[in-house]
Formats: C-alpha cells, structure tokens, sequence
C-alpha cells in the first residue's frame, strides 16, 4: 500500500538536524562555486534551495554526497562526520540523491529499475548463493514484493513489465523516484523532481512526495519552480553565488523584496 511504501526508518519530525553542513567551499579554477555555505536539514520536513542559475545549487549537492571533495568545510549525517567519503559509502548510511539526468536503465524494465535499487541484497555475493540459495532466494521474493509496491505507490504499478525507455517522460521522472524511495533512505536530496513535467503531473508528484514524508522520510528539493517550492516546501534556504543568503518559510522568503530582485536578475 501507499503508506507502506513510503514509510523509513527515519524520525518522523523535529529533534536534532539530520544533516548539517558547515563552512562548505568549493572552488573550480577561478569559479568560486561555494563559499563558507552552512545549513541544516531537520528530520520529517521538506527543505528547498532556491537561487538564480549559477547558484552552486548542485554543487552543493555533489558536495554532500561525495561527488566533489570541498575544499573547506565539514558534512555531518546523524551527527557522523562524513566529508568527502566515497559517494556509495554515503548511500549505504541512508542519504540518497537523484540527478538532474534520470539514469535509469533504459532497456531493463521498471521492476528490473527498482530491483536494482534496493540495499543489501544477498544475491550480490557468490559465496550466499551457493551457502544459503534459500535464503537468497526467500529475500528475492521479498525485494520484488517491495518493488512492486513502490512502483504502485508512484502509479507505475500496470508498468512494471514495459522498458524503461518505452515510458513516457513523466513515467520515467515517476521510475526515478520509485528507485530512490526503494533504497529505503531516510534522507532524499532531490534535484529539480519536477522539471520537464507537464503541469498536469506536477500536483501527483507534489502528493507523493509529501506522503514520503509524512511516512517519515527527510526531503531536500533543488528547485526552480516557486509556486512548487510554495506548495511543498516546510523551510527554504536561498542561495546566491555559492554562499547562502537567507533561509525562512516559503511566505517569508518570497515576501523579500530583496531576494526576489537577486533570483529575477533585476
């Protein structure tokens, strides 16, 4: 069911911050990407970045997630240090990340997507299929009944079968998030979840996304769309030449004359 697929082992609100960044920086020749850039991202909320194109919007993402090493500063998820590890150890901790390009497995198909997602399967070792084949194949079992039931939860359940590359572009923006939510994270940074939608799909990603978190998940949105960030966001944080500028409600930060002269380049 929905709520199932949506639920974590995360808390479900408020408490200590789930990741927080200090003093990040980040430097490309003579590009200063990210400058001395601090935030926290709260348990069971909805967090945005918003900012004008060039931001470091992203960057800071890549930062995060150990896809750029900063050239200053400290990542701390759960309280743990996690600067600079390898991008798949910082998966492995329960932080998952989706790209502004799908990468989906374009001639597998949906199940395959999803399957393929999920942690710590123990079919991936030679050594438990040949030891243990039932329980391998008992937990394959089970990791298709969790596919399948996250592909429903995101509405791509009668998909299952098709090639991913046989689905429609909202389709394949819905799979993305179907394999995300099946890594079972507690955090989701999400970069720009609904750019190229139509806008009669946008609500439907908006309510799946609200219904993660209301499972108990953590979510931060890069996102360029105000009235998505208004619509879905608890907290924004504005960023502006890698540095942050401000950070507030949706209402407070779209009520700031200043900021909304920076991101409309006025």
């Amino acid at each position: 069911n929905g709520g199932a697929a949506a639920s974590g082992a995360g808390p479900a609100g408020g408490g200590e911050p789930l990741l927080t960044v200090d003093g990040l920086a980040k430097r490309f020749g003579g590009v200063q990407a990210v400058q001395e850039s601090s935030l926290a991202l709260r348990p069971g909320r909805v967090t945005a970045l918003i900012g004008p194109n060039g931001a470091g919007k992203t960057t800071l993402f890549n930062l995060v997630t150990g896809f750029h090493v900063p050239d200053a500063g400290r990542v701390r998820y759960r309280g743990a240090d996690i600067t600079a590890r390898p991008p798949y150890r910082i998966a492995r901790l329960g932080l998952a990340r989706s790209f502004q390009d799908l990468r989906l497995f374009m001639r597998m198909t949906a199940l395959e997507n999803v399957l393929v997602a999920r942690p710590g399967q123990r079919g991936e070792r030679l050594a438990a299929l040949f030891l243990t084949p039932w329980r391998v194949a008992r937990e394959e079992r089970e990791h298709r009944r969790r596919a399948m039931e996250v592909l429903a939860f995101v509405g791509l359940g009668e998909r299952a079968g098709e090639r991913a590359e046989n689905l429609s572009y909202a389709e394949q923006k819905l799979l993305a998030l179907a394999r995300l939510i099946a890594m079972d994270a507690d955090l989701l940074l999400l970069d720009e979840p609904t750019s190229g939608l139509d806008p009669a799909t946008i609500p439907h990603v908006l309510g799946l996304l609200r219904r993660v978190v209301d499972g108990g998940r953590t979510i931060c949105v890069i996102e360029h769309n105000l009235e998505v960030v208004k619509g879905l966001s608890d907290w924004v944080v504005f960023l502006d030449q890698g540095r942050v500028l401000a950070e507030g409600t949706p209402d407070e930060i779209m009520a700031d004359r200043r900021l909304a002269e920076i991101y409309l380049g006025r």
